[in-house]
């Protein structure tokens, strides 16, 4: 186990200058590529935090490394607070330069990129596949939408790890050419094929090879190198498989998701897609738009894009918590129950709120201590409403940037409570933002604390 931080090589321009070619790792026959691990020229830089400082146990943290470290599958353990690397930990020759299959956790870059697109009207929800791909297909597949393909509900007949076994090389035809199983939009199928769909879509309507897309609207913003990715024969990037980065490459994403779209002041994302892509749409309620929506774990509320073989990147909004798992997908699947391990050893490291890297208080990164934030301190907490509450947020936050005083009186004024009131109103219809928690509503404030 190698357990701390490493020295990082900072990735140059000549670095993330790749061509399709370059990047490109043939598929051939092969549906799936292979799952040999890659060692990539760069390490991508990140600014690092001791778990205290962002109140995260070490100790717990360090326990659940060593516990990962007794399997022998697993690859690596990442946490990531407050914008920076509080953990990290490499096992069984994984290093920060490690680059493994992903697999389907990029399935979720997909549904990121897709988003982008929109913003950039190069297509809608609505677009439809016999709008945009020039591949012969049945009719019934030519209403099949975006919307279809992101939430898994084509309707093609297709059973997750058989179906694509089956294909030839051409794999966009192939999969056009499948039996139609339900009408479109109607019934709920985990399928690789929707996500190979999307990312031929994603081509044509961009007009540029699904890796270039990829490297210009959200890659070389963010510092990530994608050194290798399959390609079909066809010139196709793969859309939810054969993808490779690191483990902080894929932090870093997760990252991006917890900032709701935006990095060092740009919005590469729409915080509106953020919202949709990790919200349900229809059933089941634990699925949004290629991200996993059933990471609830002990009240905290969080979902997580997930990749055959435990490849993982949990994001829990309320917590300010970023966490990835890689394993090694070669042979058996690692057998270790992930959740468990999350909820076991890197929920219960957390030891209090998030700290705002710019101003303590600032869950909410509005550059205010307000009462927004105060709705962000409580749900985050996980526990009851208590008339003390708010007095203790005040005593250790409550004050805005401006102010020279400590600590702000532990007395609400009349004015902070209707504020505070507002923000928990238009917060409260909101139930994506904060899953499986108590959602707090004018109410529940008790009459003898309302002015």
């Amino acid at each position: 186990m190698r357990n701390g931080f490493v020295i990082l090589l900072l990735i140059t321009p000549a670095a993330m200058a790749q061509t399709d070619d370059q990047v490109a790792l043939s598929m051939g026959n092969a549906f799936y590529s292979n799952n040999n691990t890659y060692t990539d020229a760069s390490v991508h830089a990140w600014q690092t935090a001791t778990p205290a400082s962002q109140n995260m146990n070490a100790a717990t943290l360090n326990a659940g490394a060593n516990h990962l470290a007794s399997q022998s599958k697993s690859a690596s353990l990442l946490v990531a607070r407050g914008s920076r690397l509080i953990h990290e930990s490499y096992f069984h020759n994984t290093t920060a330069a490690s680059a493994k299959n992903i697999h389907s956790a990029s399935k979720s870059i997909l549904a990121t990129l897709t988003g982008v697109a929109i913003h950039e009207d190069r297509l809608t929800l609505d677009t439809r596949l016999g709008d945009v791909l020039p591949h012969s297909m049945p009719a019934d597949k030519q209403g099949i939408t975006v919307a279809h393909l992101l939430g898994m509900r084509s309707g093609i007949q297709w059973e997750e790890d058989d179906t694509e076994y089956g294909l030839s090389g051409n794999f966009v035809q192939s999969i056009l050419n499948l039996p139609q199983a339900h009408a479109p939009g109607t019934t709920f199928n985990y399928s690789t094929g929707d996500a190979y769909l999307m990312g031929a879509v994603l081509a044509h309507a961009t007009g540029m090879s699904l890796h270039q897309y990829a490297k210009t609207r959200l890659f070389d913003p963010l510092g990530i190198n994608v050194e290798r990715w399959g390609r079909d024969a066809q010139g196709y990037f793969t859309g939810g498989h054969n993808f490779y980065i690191t483990p902080r490459e894929m932090a870093r994403f997760g990252q991006l998701i917890l900032d709701r779209g935006a990095h060092n002041g740009e919005q590469l994302v729409p915080p509106a897609w953020i919202d949709a892509m990790t919200s349900p749409h229809g059933s089941p309620n634990y699925y949004g738009y290629y991200w996993w929506l059933d990471a609830n774990l002990a009240g905290h509320g969080g979902f997580r894009a997930w990749g055959w073989g435990k490849q993982f990147i949990y994001v829990f909004p309320n917590d300010d918590l970023v966490v990835v798992l890689t394993h090694d997908t070669k042979g058996n699947v690692a057998d270790t129950d992930l959740n468990q391990f999350v909820r076991d050893y890197v929920l219960a490291a957390i030891t209090g709120p998030p700290v705002s890297p710019h101003l303590p208080g600032d869950f909410n990164r509005d550059g205010q201590v307000d009462a927004g934030d105060y709705v962000r301190w409580r749900n985050g907490l996980g526990a009851e409403y208590t008339v003390t509450d708010y007095d203790t947020w005040r005593d250790n936050y409550g004050r805005t940037a401006g102010d020279s005083a400590a600590h702000a009186p532990s007395t609400p004024e009349p004015a902070t409570w209707l504020l505070l009131t507002s923000a928990i109103m238009m917060l409260s219809p909101r139930p994506r933002r904060l899953p499986g928690r108590l959602r707090l509503s004018a109410s529940s404030i008790p009459e003898s604390r309302l002015p």
